[in-house]
């Protein structure tokens, strides 16, 4: 759902797609926090959130999934400050 003008903030319930391998949703217009229920996520292994508004944390839930990308390049362009370094050097 790249460059679709999404806007509000990406909702907890998105944690329960378990079973989802990508997830896109950078170029729109989301804002407020990450929710860590990404981290439930399992079989997640491409995750694109940047260009948007988002803010506060990469939560550590995120880190502690296998993601093929590094949360540099997936959270591009938003105001974070990580909390969990190590997954950012990835």
């Amino acid at each position: 759902m790249q460059h679709t003008n999404l806007f509000g903030t990406v909702p907890t319930e998105i944690g329960l797609l378990t079973n989802l391998h990508e997830l896109r949703l950078s170029n729109n217009y989301l804002s407020g926090t990450i929710p860590s229920e990404i981290g439930h996520m399992s079989e997640l292994r491409y995750l694109y959130m940047g260009y948007n508004y988002l803010s506060g944390t990469v939560p550590q839930e995120i880190c502690e999934i296998d993601i093929l990308f590094s949360a540099h390049t997936v959270f591009a362009c938003n105001i974070i400050c990580s909390c969990c370094g190590h997954c950012i050097s990835r």
